[in-house]
């Protein structure tokens, strides 16, 4: 066995038993109040959450938001957050959600300008993770919007 000063840092630490954390464990810790005082740790979220997310809703919904000055999806009112997905899982939401509606748009999300708390869950049922938004959505956080069908095709 090499002396531990010669081990390369993962060596070391698989010598003493750490486990490289997943990405869902790391935005729930970084996703605390702690990352907002901490510009290392703000970095770090930002970085973890730097994927486009997106959510799903109707245009006079998407008026009503910009008139507002920020986006309200009625799951904020009845489940406290609003519903959002990675783009590959987007094909499977719209099968299971929205298959019989028409006319739907798509808010692209930097999930790095979001100012509520974002979540990734696991819907009741399922072992996939999901974002979800606590909170009232900033405009400025939605970098494009798009017709669902230039997205998925029906």
């Amino acid at each position: 066995m090499l002396p531990v000063y010669r081990l390369t840092r993962s060596q070391r630490r698989r010598q003493i038993g750490v486990q490289p954390i997943s990405s869902s464990v790391a935005e729930t810790f970084l996703s605390a109040s702690c990352a907002k005082t901490t510009p290392f740790l703000t970095s770090m979220k930002k970085h973890l959450m730097s994927s486009i997310i997106l959510h799903i809703t109707n245009p006079e919904r998407w008026t009503q938001a910009q008139v507002l000055g920020e986006y309200r999806a009625d799951s904020l009112a009845s489940e406290g957050f609003i519903h959002c997905s990675k783009p590959d899982q987007l094909a499977g939401v719209v099968s299971r959600y929205y298959q019989d509606l028409t006319g739907l748009i798509v808010l692209r999300i930097d999930p790095g300008k979001v100012q509520p708390p974002i979540r990734w869950e696991n819907p009741p049922g399922s072992n996939e993770q999901f974002p979800h938004i606590y909170g009232e959505l900033n405009l400025n956080a939605v970098i494009e919007v798009k017709p669902l069908e230039e997205i998925v095709p029906s």
